[in-house]
């Protein structure tokens, strides 16, 4: 070990940067009053979204438990 006692590092907290994230509409005022896909995504509702009918009805409907409880004794079974 050294003699010399470093100084010990001393942290700071910084202040968070201003940013365009706000709700406001100065940006899509200035595009004509057509929101970019950035801010409309921020301004957006969180959740999920409502798929088209079309590929709704393409999805396989879940299975259910007799249904993956046959298929996993299936698996299970010692060949």
């Amino acid at each position: 070990m050294s003699s010399n006692k470093e100084e010990e590092q001393q942290f700071t907290i910084q202040p968070h940067p201003e940013t365009s994230h706000t709700n406001t509409k100065s940006g899509s005022a200035a595009q004509g009053g057509q929101a970019s896909a950035t801010e409309a995504a921020i301004q957006s509702n969180p959740g999920l979204a409502k798929l088209p009918d079309e590929i709704a009805s393409k999805i396989e409907t879940p299975k259910g438990k007799e249904e993956l409880a046959k298929i996993s004794a299936e698996l299970n079974k010692d060949s």
